[in-house]
């Protein structure tokens, strides 16, 4: 059994790939592709790095698989506080 946080690396490259999916179908619905380009492109790499360093940081996934329900609703609005 590995010992560490690349246990949990399924968890996070969940999590990375479901922020980019967000981020672009909200930059495709509700803005022009081609407004901002750089802008929005910078944007969106700084967000996958705030939520993997909050993530390694704040130990967010430390015994994810023997939380309950409320006790996994805290610490998700725990982490999108700090990262947003």
């Amino acid at each position: 059994m590995q010992k560490g946080w690349i246990r949990h690396l399924d968890y996070i490259v969940i999590d990375l790939t479901a922020l980019l999916i967000s981020y672009f179908s909200a930059r495709f619905f509700f803005q022009d592709l081609e407004r901002y380009e750089f802008e929005y492109r910078n944007l969106g790499i700084m967000l996958v790095l705030l939520q993997f360093l909050v993530a390694f940081m704040t130990n967010a996934y430390w015994k994810i698989l023997e939380r309950g329900y409320l006790k996994e609703f805290y610490a998700v609005n725990k982490q999108i506080l700090l990262v947003f």
